[in-house]
């Protein structure tokens, strides 16, 4: 069920938009959704978003074995709280390793060097 919340819907640009978002009165968690062949291959099934119901990470891969666990709420943000972020890591991984991670990133210019076909899949519990 999404949580309740008022608030006008007047800023929404057409009526389908305003219809889908369910006319300001609901608000629906979301998280990000994935390719299907990157659902597949982690053995979860794709998330289904109708604009009304929540839809966030499955906590069960498809042989309802552990997938993901939620341990905190950190609300609702309207952009991404990038601050909030890197310093909850360098909370729990420390200053130095975070901005040598940062400090990586920004020498990639927006290039992975990464190869997801080749990241070991984790199976769950």
């Amino acid at each position: 069920m999404c949580q309740q919340k008022s608030g006008p819907a007047g800023n929404l640009p057409n009526p389908e938009i305003k219809a889908l978002a369910g006319h300001g009165k609901e608000d629906c968690e979301a998280t990000p959704a994935f390719n299907a062949s990157l659902c597949e291959r982690h053995q979860v099934a794709p998330l289904e978003f109708d604009g009304r119901s929540n839809a966030v990470f499955q906590p069960f891969n498809l042989e309802q074995r552990r997938f993901m666990e939620y341990m905190a709420d950190h609300g609702a943000h309207a952009d991404v709280p990038v601050a909030t972020i890197v310093a909850a890591w360098k909370e729990a991984y420390g200053e130095a390793r975070v901005l040598g991670w940062i400090a990586q990133l920004e020498g990639l210019n927006g290039q992975s060097h990464s190869d997801f076909a080749c990241e070991q899949v984790w199976k769950g519990d």
